[in-house]
Order: C-alpha cells, then sequence, then structure tokens
C-alpha cells in the first residue's frame, strides 16, 4: 500500500478539519500534488553551527521504501513502535540533507542536532512526528519527535535521506500517539529496513 502523501491542497485541508478521515467515501487514499520538505532552521555539530543543504530524495530505492506504508510500518515496529490495528501511517515529507565544504558534499557521520520548521507539513504542535533516517550503514534511525512551537528537533547519526510522519487514526484522522516497547523482531522483514544501494548522497 503506498502511504498518503500531503502536499499543498491536501494541506490546507487537514489544517482547516484537523479531524477529517484519511480517507475517501470510496476508502482510496487522498494523494497530496508533491512530496513536502520542511525547511532546516538550525544545524549543529560538536555546538558549531553548519550550512545543510535541502533538496528531494531522488535514489530510486530510497523513496520505494519511504513511500511504502508497510515497510515504514515494519521498521518502526523493528525500533520499537508498534502501529496499532486501525491506524495509519501518513507521510508528511521527504528530503536530502547534506553537508558541503566549498560548494562539495562531504560525508559528516557524527552527530547533527537539528531544527526543522514544520510549516510545510501536515503536522501542528503537539504532534507526534515520527522522523525516519537513512544512515550511512544502509539501517533506518527512527526518531519520535514532539511538534513545539512549529519546531521538529532531533539528533541525527549524520545527514542523508529523511522522512517524516505521523501515525492516524483511520476513521478521525487523528493523531494516534505510540509508546516505544521493546524492539519486537519477531516477524519482521528486516530486508525491507536497508537500502543497499550505493548513492554519492548517502556513501552507502
Amino acid at each position: 500500500m503506498k502511504l498518503i502523501k500531503f502536499g499543498s491542497a491536501a494541506l490546507a485541508a487537514t489544517m482547516a478539519f484537523s479531524a477529517a478521515p484519511v480517507f475517501a467515501a470510496d476508502n482510496s487514499p487522498i494523494q497530496g500534488d508533491v512530496n513536502k520538505r520542511p525547511g532546516v532552521t538550525e544545524a549543529t555539530v560538536d555546538g558549531i553551527k553548519i550550512e545543510v543543504t535541502d533538496s528531494a530524495i531522488t535514489d530510486e530505492k530510497v523513496l520505494e521504501v519511504v513511500n511504502d506504508e508497510q515497510k515504514v510500518k515494519d521498521i518502526l515496529k523493528e525500533n520499537g513502535y508498534k502501529v496499532p490495528t486501525g491506524a495509519t501511517v501518513v507521510v508528511l515529507g521527504e528530503g536530502d540533507y547534506n553537508y558541503e565544504v566549498n560548494g562539495k558534499p562531504e560525508d559528516l557521520k557524527k552527530a547533527v542536532e537539528m531544527s526543522f520548521d514544520a510549516a510545510n507539513l501536515a503536522a501542528k504542535d503537539g504532534d507526534q512526528v515520527f522522523v525516519l533516517h537513512l544512515k550511512h550503514d544502509g539501517k533506518w534511525e527512527v526518531i519520535s519527535a514532539v511538534v513545539e512551537k512549529g519546531i521538529i528537533k532531533v539528533t541525527l547519526d549524520g545527514l542523508s535521506p529523511v522522512a517524516f510522519y505521523k501515525v492516524v487514526d483511520e476513521k478521525t484522522g487523528k493523531v494516534v500517539e505510540i509508546t516505544k516497547e521493546e524492539a519486537a523482531k519477531a516477524g519482521v522483514n528486516t530486508t525491507t529496513a536497508k537500502v543497499e544501494k550505493k548513492s554519492p548522497n548517502t556513501g552507502i
């Protein structure tokens, strides 16, 4: 099942009707027109500010994962976040974030504290947002964050593709908060949670 994407039209509808169903009357996903990327308001490494570039994800194998609901659910479950029955995962936005020196991409394999502006995303203050980050080893890092004053703050293990999600009730469209449990690996197809293709952007 392909994930629901909120573009500009869907975003406006969601902001106006926060409890609107995420499925149309015929039970088909409501699709947005474009993928959205939150702006980076700040990025620091060891307390020092750095400039981060922001572009769309172009790697097809990465997009195949971030836009596939079941694969995202598997990644969340692998990291202790089991999506309950009756809830669906909505992709809010995605982007490829990189560090450049003199206009040339550089691998940055240190922890990066980042603040994202959630204004472009269909998420409001208090919403739980899951940030999925593709690490340099090809595995997905999952971070649970809460939108505060329009900002999503996370610490990433390096810079590379990132996707933003929320889990919502299929009937009401309201955010479903999930508490982290012990990673439930039994029965999870971990091959869907790794991208093998080498990429100059990810260093994989």
